[in-house]
């Protein structure tokens, strides 16, 4: 009898260990399992300039690069994304809350599946923008249960790995959820497009360069000059250096829906700064006031700054300078205008700071590359002569990026934080080619700096540069813009920048805009002239979608470091363990 006893007790404890062991190596699969993912302005200002040659430049390196631009800098079809880790990645939640081993070879799987996101260096947007729509389902009113909200998190997006094994768990999880103040949804506010959420690695482009009679006493880029192209030969085609005559005929291809405004408008800036609230607005700056200090069309810009930080402090904007190629630019004249910057509007509650990045502010610096890389390691080098670095004016400084090869060089001999792509044209540089971002990206990660990706809703300069039809790019119903939007959130960049939120002569703007038909216009006077709209989406859509993108982006990169924390915790204990 006692023989049989202890039989029985080394069978039972056999078994118990064969559990524990079992246990062990499904806690060290999950461990192995966590992510690992690593990974303007306008063409030209008035014709005249660095900007003119700019464009000849990259007009000409374009036809010389047809092949290229043909097949590698030309947007696939999104049919075509590289997502197939994506399709793939399907876990069989049905068994999910049943047998261990079905949960052991699904863990095999994702780690093969991750394997695969790891090649492709990019973060399925589909799994964050169909997370955010349960778990949105999910919230709406109290008569759905505790007990539906676990099921519509049990189904979410292929892929993500429940870490809970239980409806119980689950709830327990959403009820801790609910109770975060952080991961409350922000409300839209008096049926806003803009909510109470703030979203400041989002950065919107903006141009405060508009006068008209009312508030200015004259029209100023309202009645942009039709620019000549550089070749003769081309120019004489088209109709050149004449203006045109606003209220009903300006030099953009879409009419805005508060009309051809100034940007010293009281109520056009309080407009503006109520919907961009959220953001940090890169504003357009053609350096401290001088007579060589304004654009194109002999806009000095630093003139509307008092007015911006006025209504950006009492809407609670963030505010930031796109530092633009003013006659006789260099790097001694850019640290004297980072100096008066910071004396003049760094006091301001507006005046941007990243706070993560220690404390400072953010300068977009357009044109860069006319500048010699070896003069802004001058001031953008720590070793540098006269260097910024670690005094109150130091700053975040990222280049224009239009050349893979050329400004990753440019960006580390000249000492810059980062870079950002601006231009809105898919496909018009290797910058604003869509299908590179991704390595891009993982090259300004890999060498410790800042990217900021710029995404816009399509591209159409005609009416001041009827010449440049190859680079107008359609709005497709508003897929252009969506597109642009996802395959940024897919990289994860340390920004996503909007290109623009007025840049009306290059039809890049997400302001709204409003039907309009005028009897001529001062390219064909023989016939009516419809401006462009946003169609049936309705005027207010892309400042709508701009901000469902700006979740979904603050959303993916909550759980991107969620994720790491996690990575970071089970490491430990593995090694605890061993």
């Amino acid at each position: 009898m006692k023989v049989y006893k202890v039989v029985i007790f080394l069978g039972i404890f056999t078994l118990s260990c064969s559990t524990f062991l079992l246990t062990i190596n499904t806690q060290s699969e999950l461990s192995i399992f966590d992510d690992t993912f690593t990974s303007h302005a306008p063409l030209f200002r008035g014709g005249k300039g660095p900007n003119s040659e700019k464009l000849q430049h990259l007009v000409e390196e374009s036809e010389r690069s047809k092949a290229f631009s043909s097949q590698s800098l030309r947007m696939k079809p999104s049919s075509q994304m590289s997502n197939t880790h994506v399709n793939n990645k399907i876990v069989d939640k049905s068994n999910v809350q049943h047998q261990s081993l079905q949960r052991k070879e699904d863990f095999r799987g994702e780690i093969k599946q991750e394997e695969l996101r790891e090649e492709s260096h990019s973060l399925p947007v589909e799994e964050v923008a169909k997370s955010s729509e349960k778990e949105n389902e999910a919230n709406e009113g109290d008569e759905i249960t505790q007990t539906e909200r676990a099921q519509v998190r049990l189904k979410q997006t292929e892929g993500e790995i429940l870490e809970a094994d239980t409806v119980d768990n689950l709830i327990e999880e959403e009820k801790k959820r609910k109770d975060q103040k952080d991961e409350k949804e922000p409300q839209l506010l008096d049926n806003d497009v803009m909510d109470s959420g703030l979203y400041r690695d989002v950065h919107v482009f903006y141009y405060p360069w508009y006068a008209n009679l009312k508030i200015d006493g004259l029209w100023k880029h309202w009645n942009h000059n039709i620019l000549p192209h550089w070749d003769n030969q081309i120019k004489q085609r088209y109709l050149h250096d004449v203006k045109y005559t606003p209220p009903d005929d300006i030099g953009a291809n879409f009419y805005p829906l508060r009309g051809p405004y100034s940007s010293m408008d009281p109520e056009i800036l309080d407009a503006h700064f109520r919907e961009l609230r959220g953001y940090v607005v890169i504003v357009s700056w053609w350096g401290r006031p001088s007579d060589k200090s304004v654009d194109g069309e002999g806009y000095q810009t630093d003139l509307t700054m008092n007015a911006i930080f006025e209504h950006a402090e009492k809407w609670g904007a963030k505010i930031a300078f796109h530092l633009e190629p003013y006659q006789g630019r260099n790097a001694e004249s850019v640290r004297l205008d980072l100096e008066y910057i910071e004396e003049k509007y760094g006091k301001s509650p507006a005046f941007y700071r990243d706070e993560k990045r220690g404390n400072r502010t953010v300068i977009y610096l357009y044109d860069s590359y006319h500048t010699p890389a070896q003069a802004w390691a001058t001031i953008f080098s720590p070793f540098g002569s006269h260097t910024i670095r670690g005094t109150k004016i130091d700053a975040i400084i990222l280049a224009l990026f239009l050349e893979t090869n050329r400004d990753k060089l440019f960006i580390l001999e000249g000492s810059f934080d980062g870079g950002y792509t601006y231009f809105g044209a898919e496909g018009f540089t290797q910058g604003s080619t869509s299908s590179m971002w991704p390595s891009i990206s993982n090259w300004f990660k890999e060498n410790n700096k800042l990217f900021s990706i710029s995404v816009g809703p399509g591209y159409d300069d005609t009416k001041i540069r009827p010449w440049n039809y190859q680079n107008k790019r359609d709005r497709a119903g508003g897929k252009y813009y969506d597109d642009h939007w996802q395959k940024a959130v897919a990289c994860l960049p340390s920004f996503i920048s909007v290109t623009s939120y007025n840049e009306w002569h290059e039809g890049t703007q997400i302001e709204p805009s409003v039907e309009k038909t005028i009897p001529n216009t001062l390219m064909n006077k023989d016939a009516p002239y419809k401006y462009e709209d946003f169609g049936d989406l309705g005027a207010y859509y892309y400042m709508k979608e701009t901000l469902k993108w700006s979740k979904l982006y603050q959303k993916a990169k909550k759980k991107k470091k969620k994720k790491k924390k996690k990575k970071k915790k089970k490491k430990v204990l593995c090694v605890d363990t061993t």
